[in-house]
């Protein structure tokens, strides 16, 4: 998890909150506990996260709902979905000879 934040002098400033392996399933639930234990760790107070940017699988929407958290989709992950899927397409026309 990554943190974005406005300091006293009002610059913007991140940092990696924590790192976690998810290994097997990756459900809302698996993430909701997973991103719950990561705020706490570091400190952080469930309100004063103010908004979740994530990807747009399910589970993650799921998870956001669980932990009530206000989240929008990264529009970067969908722009990055667009060219690998038309990079696909176009290997896929120049191995069928289209």
């Amino acid at each position: 998890m990554i943190a974005h934040f406005i300091d006293g002098e009002f610059h913007r400033q991140f940092c990696v909150l924590c790192t976690e392996s998810m290994l097997g399933e990756h459900r809302g639930d698996d993430f909701a506990r997973a991103i719950e234990a990561g705020i706490e760790e570091v400190g952080i107070e469930h309100e004063r996260v103010h908004l979740v940017i994530r990807d747009a699988a399910s589970s993650m929407k799921r998870a956001m709902r669980m932990l009530k958290f206000e989240s929008f989709d990264c529009f970067l992950h969908k722009l990055n979905l667009v060219r690998v899927r038309s990079s696909q397409l176009v290997i896929l026309q120049m191995i069928s000879g289209c």
